[in-house]
Protein backbone atom coordinates (compact mmCIF):
# COMPACT_ATOMS: atom_id res chain seq x y z
CA UNK A 1 0.00 0.00 0.00
CA UNK A 2 1.86 3.37 -1.30
CA UNK A 3 1.42 5.92 1.80
CA UNK A 4 -0.74 8.65 1.75
CA UNK A 5 0.03 12.83 1.80
CA UNK A 6 -0.85 12.64 5.57
CA UNK A 7 1.80 10.08 5.72
CA UNK A 8 4.28 11.65 4.42
CA UNK A 9 3.83 15.19 6.14
CA UNK A 10 4.04 13.10 9.70
CA UNK A 11 7.31 11.35 8.64
CA UNK A 12 8.67 14.13 7.17
CA UNK A 13 7.96 16.19 10.17
CA UNK A 14 9.07 14.25 12.58
CA UNK A 15 12.29 13.90 10.40
CA UNK A 16 12.96 17.60 10.70
CA UNK A 17 12.37 17.49 14.24
CA UNK A 18 15.21 14.66 14.90
CA UNK A 19 18.11 16.60 12.40
CA UNK A 20 16.77 19.76 14.68
CA UNK A 21 17.86 18.43 17.64
CA UNK A 22 20.64 16.38 16.11
CA UNK A 23 22.20 20.20 15.10
CA UNK A 24 21.73 22.01 18.05
CA UNK A 25 23.51 19.29 19.61
CA UNK A 26 26.56 19.39 17.40
CA UNK A 27 26.44 23.00 17.46
CA UNK A 28 26.57 23.45 21.02
CA UNK A 29 29.00 20.46 21.65
CA UNK A 30 31.31 21.03 19.05
CA UNK A 31 33.06 24.29 19.23
CA UNK A 32 34.32 24.83 16.20
CA UNK A 33 30.51 24.97 14.70
CA UNK A 34 30.13 27.39 17.28
CA UNK A 35 32.48 29.67 15.91
CA UNK A 36 32.21 28.77 12.29
CA UNK A 37 28.26 29.63 13.00
CA UNK A 38 29.56 33.48 14.77
CA UNK A 39 28.37 32.73 17.97
CA UNK A 40 30.82 33.22 21.13
CA UNK A 41 31.56 30.25 22.56
CA UNK A 42 31.05 31.03 26.76
CA UNK A 43 32.90 27.60 27.78
CA UNK A 44 35.96 24.82 26.85
CA UNK A 45 34.64 22.10 25.28
CA UNK A 46 34.41 19.08 27.29
CA UNK A 47 36.42 16.36 26.01
CA UNK A 48 36.51 13.46 28.03
CA UNK A 49 35.52 9.74 28.67
CA UNK A 50 32.00 10.29 30.14
CA UNK A 51 31.12 12.85 27.89
CA UNK A 52 31.69 10.76 24.98
CA UNK A 53 29.48 8.39 26.54
CA UNK A 54 26.85 10.98 26.92
CA UNK A 55 27.12 11.74 23.16
CA UNK A 56 26.93 7.64 21.82
CA UNK A 57 23.71 7.84 24.47
CA UNK A 58 22.03 10.57 22.84
CA UNK A 59 22.89 9.05 19.60
CA UNK A 60 21.12 5.88 20.26
CA UNK A 61 18.18 7.69 21.17
CA UNK A 62 17.79 10.08 17.81
CA UNK A 63 18.40 6.29 16.02
CA UNK A 64 15.94 4.65 18.01
CA UNK A 65 13.78 7.65 17.10
CA UNK A 66 14.70 7.37 13.13
CA UNK A 67 13.96 4.09 13.47
CA UNK A 68 9.76 4.81 13.68
CA UNK A 69 10.38 7.24 10.60
CA UNK A 70 8.35 5.84 7.94
CA UNK A 71 11.37 5.76 5.20
CA UNK A 72 9.09 5.01 2.41
CA UNK A 73 6.98 7.59 3.14
CA UNK A 74 9.70 10.09 2.52
CA UNK A 75 10.38 12.08 -0.89
CA UNK A 76 13.73 11.57 -2.05
CA UNK A 77 15.66 14.68 -0.36
CA UNK A 78 14.11 13.50 2.95
CA UNK A 79 14.84 9.98 2.50
CA UNK A 80 18.84 11.03 1.69
CA UNK A 81 18.66 13.26 4.54
CA UNK A 82 17.68 10.41 6.96
CA UNK A 83 20.20 8.21 5.80
CA UNK A 84 23.02 10.92 5.99
CA UNK A 85 21.65 11.37 9.53
CA UNK A 86 21.46 7.91 10.22
CA UNK A 87 24.94 7.20 9.35
CA UNK A 88 26.43 10.21 11.51
CA UNK A 89 24.57 9.21 14.34
CA UNK A 90 25.61 5.31 14.38
CA UNK A 91 29.15 6.44 13.81
CA UNK A 92 28.43 8.87 16.83
CA UNK A 93 26.94 6.26 18.87
CA UNK A 94 29.84 4.02 18.42
CA UNK A 95 32.89 5.65 19.28
CA UNK A 96 32.74 5.57 22.94
CA UNK A 97 34.71 2.37 23.24
CA UNK A 98 37.28 3.45 21.34
CA UNK A 99 37.63 7.15 23.11
CA UNK A 100 41.68 8.13 23.87
CA UNK A 101 42.58 10.76 25.80
CA UNK A 102 44.94 12.33 24.29
CA UNK A 103 45.43 15.66 25.88
CA UNK A 104 49.36 16.27 25.09
CA UNK A 105 49.60 19.37 23.15
CA UNK A 106 52.38 18.67 20.98
CA UNK A 107 50.13 15.63 19.71
CA UNK A 108 48.58 15.63 16.05
CA UNK A 109 46.18 14.06 17.34
CA UNK A 110 45.13 16.39 19.70
CA UNK A 111 42.17 18.73 19.79
CA UNK A 112 44.36 21.65 22.13
CA UNK A 113 45.90 22.77 18.96
CA UNK A 114 42.66 23.28 16.62
CA UNK A 115 41.21 25.30 20.02
CA UNK A 116 44.29 27.01 20.07
CA UNK A 117 43.57 28.23 16.54
CA UNK A 118 40.34 28.60 16.64
CA UNK A 119 40.69 30.90 19.95
CA UNK A 120 42.74 33.07 18.12
CA UNK A 121 40.13 33.96 15.49
CA UNK A 122 37.33 34.65 17.54
CA UNK A 123 36.80 38.66 17.05
CA UNK A 124 36.59 40.66 20.41
CA UNK A 125 33.44 42.74 20.95
CA UNK A 126 34.44 44.48 24.17
CA UNK A 127 36.57 44.24 26.80
CA UNK A 128 34.69 41.80 28.58
CA UNK A 129 35.58 39.30 26.13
Amino acid sequence: MAPTPADSLVASTVLNGIVQQYMWHEEAQQFELQVRSGAVPDRIPEISERKAREDARFARALIRRLDWVAASALGESDYLTLLAVRSELQGLSGQAPYYVNDLTPFSAGSPLGDIVRVMAELPLRDARD
